[in-house]
């Protein structure tokens, strides 16, 4: 039987768009009680830098437009979901490490997209981001469950690279988890920069000794948990209602990852963006984007694999139709866990293995 990870990118708009309570916990809510009355597991990466730079201005006075503290709604939604059996982890986008609220928006650091590449000194290093961010979720979930422990990370785009660095500062502080690699992609931009094009899309899991993309066998006890990629042409990826949905909700963000992309990679003339539009890519599977014909195309194009992982955004969800496609044609031939409830069964298989 296959295991099927369900994962959720719980944040706002990489550009600092967005509202907390409409783009992020409402759909969250609707996401939880449809998986809730499914008897489903999920596992949230809760996005810790953008929430406690809110955390911070609140403090300061500064109610970003917010009628309520959406610091602290979000600790009560997620202590909620946690509650509930669901799984909490890590995930992080640097650009929100010296985000400001001025003018009525957020405006996020664009040299600092990229947290393979975070490399500052002083006050805020990257191992001293990555253990107080950790610091941070494990205090908003103790209350629930004082043993709970944060051992997994993902980076906000997939950019870990240069991973070295930022292996050894998830070692020092205990991270012992990566769910960042997508098997085969290739990004170039500014917002998005990493090359997978080496990594193995039949492998269910790996450990790491020095770097997250290259597997070693021997027992570290860091394992990367690569999320699950087929080649697809980009175009294609267009045609789903509820992709069209989260397009259109957001189209600034929307129009300024695609420019990215695309400047960096072929230049900005209508050819060139139609050509990278007809290429193919290697992309994640997004079960709250995806229509039944291409959570069919994955399902087919996964056969063999034991471990599935999926990704999804609450600011993205539009219709649980997608998901309701999803867990049907999973069928009987799908268990539902969460990176905690995995993480045990590998690491104890392979402690027992030596």
């Amino acid at each position: 039987m296959r295991q099927f990870l369900l994962t959720l990118d719980y944040e706002l708009y990489g550009d600092g768009s967005g509202d907390v309570f409409c783009d992020v916990m409402e759909p969250t809510e609707r996401l939880i009680s449809y998986f809730d009355e499914n008897n489903i597991k999920v596992t949230i990466f809760v996005e810790m830098v953008e929430f406690l730079r809110m955390k911070q201005a609140w403090s300061k006075g500064n109610n970003m437009g917010y009628d309520f503290n959406p610091y602290e709604a979000v600790v009560s939604q997620i202590q909620k979901i946690y509650s509930h059996g669901h799984d909490v982890q890590l995930h992080i986008h640097p650009q929100w490490v010296d985000a400001k609220y001025e003018n009525g928006k957020w405006h996020v650091d664009n040299k600092n997209w990229i947290l393979g590449l975070f490399d500052r000194v002083g006050d805020v290093t990257l191992k001293s981001l990555l253990q107080c961010c950790k610091n941070e979720l494990e205090a908003m979930v103790r209350p629930i469950d004082p043993n709970y422990q944060c051992l997994a990370l993902r980076a906000g785009g997939y950019n870990v690279q240069p991973s070295r660095r930022l292996v050894e500062a998830m070692t020092a502080v205990g991270l012992k988890l990566d769910s960042s690699v997508v098997p085969g992609a290739v990004q170039k931009g500014t917002q998005a920069r990493y090359d997978f094009s080496s990594c193995n899309p039949r492998l269910d899991y790996w450990q790491v000794n020095d770097t997250l993309e290259n597997p070693v066998q021997t027992n570290t006890g860091l394992y990367e948990l690569p999320l699950t990629s087929m080649p697809l042409c980009r175009f294609l990826k267009l045609f789903s209602r509820a992709r069209m949905k989260a397009i259109l909700k957001n189209s600034s963000s929307a129009k300024s990852n695609f420019n990215d992309k695309v400047n960096t990679s072929r230049g900005n003339s209508f050819v060139q963006k139609a050509k990278y539009l007809f290429e193919t890519e290697y992309i994640t599977w997004d079960f709250c984007l995806m229509h039944r014909v291409m959570h069919r195309k994955f399902i087919k194009h996964t056969l063999g694999k034991a471990i599935i992982v999926l990704v999804g955004h609450p600011k993205g969800f539009s219709t649980i139709d997608t998901i309701k496609s999803l867990v049907d044609l999973t069928g009987n031939d799908a268990t539902f866990s969460t990176v905690t409830q995995l993480y045990r069964m590998i690491n104890n298989g392979n402690e027992s293995g030596n």
